[in-house]
């Protein structure tokens, strides 16, 4: 592996661009009424129950994040083979998402990262076994909720260092 530093561009996080790795959610869109009038309620299109028979437990967490500037650069990669990962943003401006696919070997294949920058409005759910960098508050402090099914095995989260990947506004 050749520790040359891939340089990638972030684009806008559209639902097009990223489905090879999951799902976008928009936070804002067609609402119904509940609680008799007094709220609404916004389907978000993100499926909880897709897991492996082996992640029984739903974990819930919440994140917090410091930000960081853009360039910023990517060393780690993780992946959750069991589970689906959902972060639905509670307060943040923007974020980065860094994203690759696997190669034949089951390890990430750095060649095809992509990153995109995520918004307040827009909720990401990854595909169980996509290779991702952790999530990257960029203008201010972010708070997200994160769900995913867990085994409390090893294969909840696999992660693994790679050559460093520049990621640029």
């Amino acid at each position: 592996m050749s520790d040359a530093i891939r340089r990638i561009q972030a684009l806008p996080l559209t639902e097009s661009a990223f489905k090879a790795f999951g799902t976008v959610a928009a936070l804002l869109g067609a609402e119904a009424f509940v609680n008799q009038g007094r709220g609404t309620r916004t389907n978000l299109g993100l499926d909880s129950h897709t897991h492996d028979a082996r992640a029984t437990r739903l974990q819930s967490a919440l994140y917090r994040l410091q930000p960081s500037r853009l360039p910023f650069t990517v060393t780690v990669l993780e992946r959750h083979p069991l589970s689906a990962q959902l972060f639905l943003p509670l307060r943040v401006g923007h974020y980065l998402i860094v994203v690759c696919g696997s190669g034949p070997d089951g390890w990430p294949d750095v060649a095809t990262a992509c990153a995109f920058t995520g918004n307040a409005t827009q909720a990401i759910q990854y595909h169980a076994g996509t290779w991702h960098a952790p999530l990257v508050a960029l203008d201010q402090p972010g708070e997200f909720l994160m769900q995913l099914w867990e085994s409390d095995t090893a294969l909840d989260c696999e992660e693994l260092a790679v050559a460093p990947l520049a990621i640029n506004a």
